[in-house]
């Protein structure tokens, strides 16, 4: 309906208006029926103009939703123009109307045939009363000033307007009225669908957060996007030798679980791997829904590298299209969500092993277990182990293919376990090479336009010479293309490649000014000890490090020295010396060594030996001196003040000092490394006369300066959610305990201010140093805790006492440490510990007696949670 037509009604209803009044004062004896005729009238003026508003409120909603207005949709209503042409053009029947139209309208009713005759009858109406008030002009003076004398309308005609207007106003009332009962309905159930889209939305991120949550629980590691990269690096036509005439039939053949692709670092291993994932995974449906689960090592990814990542990587891929392990799983997170305190502990690697188990013998399928390079890790026989463990319980549907350097020790393997194995050398490669050579000029800008015979040469150089080693034509290929200048450079280039990788590399940094040499090697010994690869801004920063920390002599200083004049300006120049050494990953910024041949390579004997002795890297020592750096990194003068202020203060010192973040998250990590390090080499009394251990103290000792010093600055970047009692008053012996550094933590027992800190409660859960050691299941820093006189019966914030923790966090190492104390303790006569320490010791007679207890004595918070009373009683 327009809203101009339906002011149109209202105009003409003024008028009339307009003109009873002037008769009114103008004739002497008025029908006292006149007042409520222009009652009525006014009446339908409200109702006309509220009827207007709406119309024009709903056009203009469909306007802005570029829906079809019903201004359009409708015949257009006319104002009066003259007394022969009606005021509306109605609409014959509601079939002339768009039934959408009418569904989609905010205001049905008013769209109705029946309405529209109603408003056709008012403005009938409303045109006879105006006649009846109008003078005619054809009339004498005389007999107009005689109309003005008397009432122009009989009361019988009266009563009909008064009763006409009556029913008019009431039914466009009324239809208003159920219009707005109908919008309001609409807007009811839009308003309820819009609470059960957002309901349905908080749903998908609740469970999108627990997903990930559990995803990262189980294994933090991004497989895929390390298959995705290592494909890519696979051109069309290589690797069929191996899928199709090895692989594809050890799939089909039931008897032998184990294949085992052996060659030297890089004879191109990993890239044959992703081959025969791509190919498992393209096949799948064929071999009724085939399992394939991967995994790729890594030497520049400290977490590949773990036995627990691994076997929680292969779940969390099973998790994927197995609702019920993915419900299995959650409900394990959970419940170890319920027995921690912050994030919950990770399973242990018996427990994925018999979780894998059991899946693989409900699925009924076959199991592909794919494994690209343990050798990177220094834990390979644990991670071997646990799969030939899981293999060896399903041998009719699992199998296992491992790529490695090193040939299987027969005695890993169980019950006479058939393996197959394939060797890379030079002739099963060749072919792949030549294609790797070929595709790689091909597709260069430059070298691309050599004619096809000397690529060819250039091909056929580079195959006689590889030895199967891709990794070294990647090298010498490099090396051509950065001196592309003519055929005969690139000739004489290839008469003088190195004749193995080892020697790539030495070329490589003797090509590097001798001045450039201790920047480099800052550089890769970073790269090749760091957890993650580094971005570009904290490689720099490390080198700026390193420059502020060597004296004039050429001799490293051990303190704390940084200043932004020896920020390099050109980083990347740097990398770029290193050549094929290291890559950069571009769309994400980070940088790392290019091959785990080059971590080799600086570990090596063989280094020792060459002109480049000076880039030669001890694991042990440099262990050690990563860990050393961060802490002195965090000892900057800069840290010194304590925390920040707010937020933003912290996140401008943050990126103000780039390698912030890394030392804050990993310092703890790489100690530990030196630690385990140093325990598997027997060498654990050196670590109490170690750089590490002082650099430990002096970190530690930060805490007494004022505002907690560069210790409190740290607790602050790490947990920057956290507040400022917390990161002030949260003592060193505490960190030292939750993060497992046993020797940290007899070190500052040693002082008599470590001493009194023994019992005290710190962290944002207000624990006790023994209590966070039984909530992580620390037991060796539990049973140094309890050797030093901590207090079992200490209670805090949230926990009764060290015992109740033990009792709701279950059966761990560190309860059996407790139960061990306790029975080297006289029981005492207090009866509440004694029926604790027998809940403790003796779960057979816990259930009498610890029963007892519970129902005699009031419980902490803790206890009287249901769910904690389910793991008590």
């Amino acid at each position: 309906m327009d809203p101009g037509s339906i002011a149109g009604l209202v105009v003409a209803t003024a008028e009339v208006i307009t003109k009873l009044h002037s008769f009114a004062r103008a004739v002497r004896d008025v029908p006292v029926e006149r007042a409520q005729l222009q009652s009525q009238l006014f009446g339908l003026k409200g109702v006309l103009e509220h009827l207007e508003l709406v119309v024009q409120e709903t056009t203009d909603a469909q306007n802005s939703e570029s829906g079809p207005s019903f201004a359009r949709s409708m015949p257009h209503i006319l104002i009066v123009a003259s007394e022969n042409r009606p005021m509306f053009e109605p609409p014959n029947s509601l079939d002339d109307l768009s039934v959408q139209e009418v569904k989609r309208s905010t205001v049905p009713l008013l769209k109705t045939s029946e309405t529209w005759q109603m408003v056709r009858e008012a403005e009938i109406t409303l045109r006879r009363l105006s006649e009846c008030l109008v003078e005619h002009p054809t009339a004498s003076s005389f007999k107009r000033s005689l109309s003005r004398l008397s009432w122009p309308l009989k009361r019988e005609e009266m009563s009909l307007y008064i009763s006409q207007l009556d029913r008019i106003k009431s039914y466009l009332t009324l239809v208003t009225t159920m219009d707005n009962h109908q919008l309001g309905m609409k807007i009811f159930h839009e308003v309820q669908d819009l609470k059960a889209a957002f309901r349905e939305q908080e749903g998908n991120k609740k469970r999108d957060a627990l997903r990930k949550a559990v995803s990262d629980w189980l294994s933090p590691c991004d497989v895929a996007g390390k298959h995705h990269e290592a494909f890519r690096s696979k051109w069309e036509g290589t690797g069929k030798w191996f899928v199709e005439g090895h692989f594809r039939p050890w799939c089909n053949n039931q008897q032998n679980p184990l294949l085992w692709l052996c060659g030297r670092s890089g004879s191109g291993k990993t890239v044959l791997l992703s081959a025969c994932i791509e190919d498992s995974i393209e096949t799948a449906e064929i071999h009724r829904g085939r399992f394939v689960l991967y995994f790729y090592c890594s030497v520049n990814d400290h977490a590949s590298q773990s036995p627990l990542n691994v076997l929680g990587s292969y779940i969390k891929q099973l998790c994927e299209s197995t609702p019920t392990l993915s419900r299995r799983v959650e409900s394990l997170y959970a419940t170890a969500k319920s027995k921690s305190i912050g994030a919950p502990n990770r399973p242990s690697l018996a427990h994925l092993e018999e979780t894998l188990i059991q899946t693989c013998r409900e699925l009924d399928r076959d199991v592909i277990f794919i494994l690209d390079s343990p050798n990177e890790s220094n834990l390979d026989n644990e991670m071997l182990s646990s799969l030939l463990k899981v293999i060896n319980q399903n041998l009719e549907h699992s199998k296992l293919l491992i790529a490695s350097t090193e040939i299987v020790d027969p005695a890993q393997l169980r019950n006479n376990m058939l393996l197959s194995q394939v060797d890379l050398d030079h002739t099963s490669i060749q072919h792949d090479l030549s294609i790797y050579i070929w595709s790689t000029l091909e597709n260069h800008k430059t070298l691309g336009r050599l004619p096809s015979q000397f690529r060819e040469e250039i091909s056929e150089a580079l195959v006689a010479r590889a030895d199967g080693s891709f990794r070294w034509v990647q090298c010498q290929l490099e090396s051509v293309i950065s001196n592309a200048r003519s055929i005969g450079d690139i000739r004489e280039s290839l008469k003088n490649v190195p004749q193995s990788l080892e020697r790539t590399y030495t070329d490589i940094l003797l090509s590097i000014p001798r001045h450039d040499w201790p920047i480099v090697r800052e550089i890769l010994f970073w790269l090749a000890f760091a957890v993650r690869p580094l971005y570009l801004e904290e490689l720099a920063e490390v080198a700026a490090f390193s420059c502020a920390r060597i004296n004039r002599d050429g001799v490293y200083s051990s303190g704390p020295n940084m200043s932004s004049e020896y920020r390099l300006l050109d980083p990347i120049a740097f990398v770029r010396q290193c050549h094929s050494l290291v890559r950069c990953v571009a769309s994400e910024d980070w940088i790392a060594l290019a091959h785990s041949s080059v971590h080799s390579y600086l570990l090596s004997e063989d280094i020792l030996k060459s002109e480049v002795a000076y880039f030669h890297m001890s694991r042990g020592q440099c262990l050690e001196d990563v860990a050393c750096l961060c802490l002195r990194y965090l000892r900057l003068p800069v840290f010194s003040q304590g925390v920040c202020e707010n937020h933003n203060d912290l996140e401008t010192r943050m990126n103000e000092w780039p390698l912030s973040d890394y030392a804050s998250q990993y310092w703890s990590e790489h100690t530990r490394n030196y630690l385990d390090y140093s325990a598997q080499n027997n060498s654990d009394s050196a670590v109490f006369d170690s750089k590490i251990l002082k650099e430990l103290t002096l970190f530690c000792s930060s805490f007494h300066d004022p505002g907690g010093g560069n210790f409190a600055a740290w607790y602050e970047m790490v947990f920057p959610d956290g507040k400022l009692e917390v990161w002030s008053n949260t003592h060193p012996l505490y960190t030292a305990t939750r993060e497992g550094l046993v020797p940290l933590v007899q070190a500052i027992l040693a002082t008599p201010r470590g001493r009194g800190a023994l019992d005290r409660p710190g962290g944002n859960n207000d624990l006790t140093p023994l209590q966070v050691a039984l909530a992580l299941d620390k037991h060796e820093s539990v049973q140094v805790l309890l050797d030093a006189g901590a207090d079992i019966w200490k209670s805090t914030t949230h926990w009764r006492d060290a015992v109740e923790m033990t009792l709701v966090f279950g059966d761990t190492k560190s309860k059996e440490v407790l139960y061990k104390h306790c029975l080297s303790r006289p029981e005492g006569v207090d009866s509440e510990h004694k029926a604790r320490k027998m809940a403790l010791m003796d779960p057979a007679t816990y259930k009498r007696e610890y029963r007892n207890y519970l129902a005699t004595v009031p419980l902490s918070d803790k206890l009287r949670d249901s769910k904690y009373n389910g793991n008590l009683l």
